[in-house]
């Protein structure tokens, strides 16, 4: 009997619509099944049909099984309408596209591969989490095979050749973000609170087209000398002080920065803060150093939230000194807080590894002392601008690069020199606006971050103020 056949009577055998004695084999030479009835097998029920099934699971069984809701069952359109939009988003934050490489070309002898690649990616990933390829070999982790990883690096067990091509690759995190790997800036820009005494003014503009500021809406809590970062999507203004409402304040408030409106409460830092320093990797959003009002001392707490989660913030780490009066850049790895005063103005810079709890580190050295400046990084560099040095309202600027430890150099001037004004990016320029002079100002200015140039005028506040906090995301 051909095989085609034995599967036949096979099929035929185990349908419920035949007849027979189940898998019983006849007594013909080719000892085929014969052709049974499911109801013919023993302790089987009878057939059940559509029908029947109606009957069993009617209306009424599956009202008593659904969620009254004003007396009535759960219906689709309740459902959409708890499980929106919003409520899908907040459950899906990362989602992972394919591949992020890293690309290094070797000098001879090298070992060590990380920071920023040959094209200026830094490098970043979770432990276990990479592949690693020598001129399109892969290799073998471990420290009997290839290489190792190390926090953000990776070290060839054998020295490279001269010129050999190490290529590093990850998944790739996209809608939404994850340590290192997140986004936050966008294309628009927010000022929230500033002034002496305090408003609750917020404004925006689109960083990439010259232009007046628009109204975004109000804080609930308005302050001055309040810090900004964000995720992309949520804007967060924390702390800041106040002379007709009782600050300093421990407030954290945010927005949506797609959506103009009113702010709303987030919740609240360690402690009642102002002169603070602000940063954010796209998961996690903090502010270092700063006044501590509660204790009446300058500060050394590293602190942070998780930007998507409504909360207190917690404990990330110290400062290597209490300071107050420094700004914070950085790219999606590292955070920096340059000058500031710790007793008296300071020209250090000291840095931490964001994806980690831990205290911050030397770093180097600005280029002269500074105080009360503003403070923007890409996925490159970091800016300090304006502030105090020896004299009162300069409009220098420093850069760093992000991701190697040293001094900073000379970018450039601002177009209007001052101290307190706010800053922030969308990766390709730095805009800083508000700020104060002897009189609050509405200047804001721009530059492209790449080019070492002085910044140009932009356009206006809608109200002059001296210290707002700044911040970046999404339009839309």
């Amino acid at each position: 009997m051909s095989l085609n056949r034995t599967l036949a009577n096979l099929g035929k055998a185990i349908d419920s619509a035949s007849t027979g004695t189940f898998l019983s084999k006849d007594d013909a030479a080719d000892a085929d099944f014969i052709s049974v009835a499911y109801s013919d097998v023993s302790g089987t029920p009878s057939s059940i049909d559509s029908s029947a099934l109606t009957t069993l699971i009617d209306s009424a069984y599956i009202q008593l099984r659904q969620t009254a809701v004003s007396s009535s069952g759960l219906d689709s359109a309740a459902v959409q309408a708890l499980v929106d939009s919003d409520y899908v988003s907040a459950r899906t934050s990362t989602v992972y596209s394919g591949f992020e490489m890293y690309d290094y070309v070797a000098t001879a002898g090298q070992t060590t591969f990380q920071d920023s690649d040959a094209n200026g990616n830094v490098l970043s990933f979770d432990n276990g989490g990479i592949l690693v390829f020598y001129n399109g070999i892969l290799m073998r982790r471990g420290t009997s095979h290839d290489y190792i990883e190390g926090t953000n690096v990776v070290t060839l067990n054998t020295a490279a050749d001269s010129a050999a091509n190490i290529t590093i690759s990850k998944w790739k995190a996209s809608g939404g973000s994850i340590d290192g790997t997140g986004v936050w800036y966008g294309d628009r820009a927010v000022w929230s609170g500033g002034d002496y005494p305090e408003k609750n003014i917020m404004d925006y503009v689109s960083i990439a087209t010259s232009a007046n500021a628009t109204d975004f809406g109000d804080l609930q809590v308005a302050v001055y000398y309040a810090c900004g970062a964000g995720d992309g999507t949520y804007g967060l203004t924390f702390g800041g002080s106040g002379v007709n409402n009782g600050g300093p304040h421990n407030n954290i408030q945010y927005v949506t920065i797609a959506t103009t409106g009113n702010a709303s409460d987030f919740g609240d830092c360690l402690f009642r803060n102002t002169a603070t320093g602000a940063w954010g990797d796209g998961l996690k959003a903090g502010i270092a150093g700063g006044y501590n009002a509660d204790a009446t001392s300058k500060s050394n707490v590293i602190q942070y939230v998780m930007v998507a989660t409504p909360a207190n913030s917690t404990d990330f780490g110290d400062l290597t000194a209490q300071k107050q009066g420094g700004d914070i850049v950085n790219d999606a790895t590292y955070g920096v807080y340059g000058g500031g005063n710790d007793g008296s103005r300071t020209n250090v810079m000291e840095y931490w590894t964001m994806a980690t709890l831990g205290n911050a580190s030397d770093y180097g050295d600005l280029t002269a002392v500074r105080e009360d400046h503003g403070g923007v990084g890409n996925v490159t560099y970091g800016i300090f601008a304006g502030g105090h040095t020896t004299t009162n309202y300069v409009n220098s600027m420093d850069y760093i690069t992000i991701a190697t430890t040293g001094n900073a150099s000379n970018l450039g001037s601002l177009a209007t020199g001052r101290s307190k004004a706010g800053a922030t990016t969308d990766n390709t320029y730095a805009i800083f606006g508000g700020g104060y002079t002897g009189s609050s100002s509405n200047v804001i200015d721009r530059l492209t971050i790449s080019t070492s140039a002085n910044a140009s005028d932009f356009g206006d506040l809608t109200n002059s103020r001296s210290g707002p906090a700044a911040y970046s995301g999404s339009s839309s």
